[in-house]
């Protein structure tokens, strides 16, 4: 997280639309990470979706933080929007 899902991840069934798709329009495979799908950034309802999930794991779980230094597609607009959230 935040940059991908495992390719188990209920989105996939409920929110197709939150994934980059590749050339046979299914969710891509970022890298030859076969068990991830990569997420869409381009789609505003799941970078809400993603807030979302982040605050309930702070909440529920009482984490400080998570880690985004290997997160390099997700874009800065969206961290802005996480950090202020």
């Amino acid at each position: 997280m935040p940059n991908h899902t495992g390719a188990d991840h209920r989105w996939l069934r409920d929110h197709p639309g939150f994934y980059v798709k590749d050339s046979s329009g299914k969710a891509a495979v970022p890298f030859d990470w076969t068990d991830t799908r990569q997420l869409d950034y381009k789609n505003m309802e799941m970078q809400d979706s993603m807030i979302a999930s982040m605050k309930y794991w702070i909440d529920a779980a009482a984490i400080d933080g998570f880690r985004c230094d290997v997160a390099w597609d997700v874009p800065g607009p969206f961290w802005a929007r996480a950090s202020d959230s």
